[in-house]
């Protein structure tokens, strides 16, 4: 599945096709920097995960750009610490039969590899979700 996904974006295996996503390869390894993610279902109404997916947000001092809780939709950006680059991310959160279904994508604006800051990032991201009550 992880292949597939990193084909249909135009990645080539350490080529320069770097715009959708990286290697395949480098994918594997958790070294790419367009991350996806899901978190999972979560309990509660949609907007319940709403409440929790900002809260985690603030909490991990992204920057919100906007946020709409009728579409069940946060963007916002993250910078890092070392040199301050701005990673942009995008929350959804879509209803399911047993919940909510929560999805992150965090994208590196610049630069071949994020050494794996996107996927660190939604990992704690996720943790922070599931932990909220």
């Amino acid at each position: 599945a992880t292949a597939g996904f990193f084909r249909a974006h135009g990645a080539t295996r350490h080529g320069r096709r770097y715009r959708r996503a990286a290697c395949i390869a480098c994918a594997r390894a958790g070294r790419y920097w367009l991350q996806g993610g899901v978190v999972g279902t979560v309990r509660g109404l949609p907007s319940e995960a709403f409440d929790r997916a900002l809260m985690a947000s603030h909490t991990m001092g992204w920057e919100t750009v906007t946020t709409d809780s009728v579409v069940g939709r946060i963007e916002a950006t993250a910078t890092t610490r070392w040199f301050g680059f701005k990673d942009d991310i995008v929350v959804r959160i879509r209803p399911t039969d047993s919940g909510s279904r929560v999805d992150v994508r965090s994208e590196s604006r610049i630069g071949g590899s994020d050494v794996g800051t996107n996927a660190a990032r939604i990992r704690e991201f996720s943790r922070l979700v599931r932990a909220a009550r």
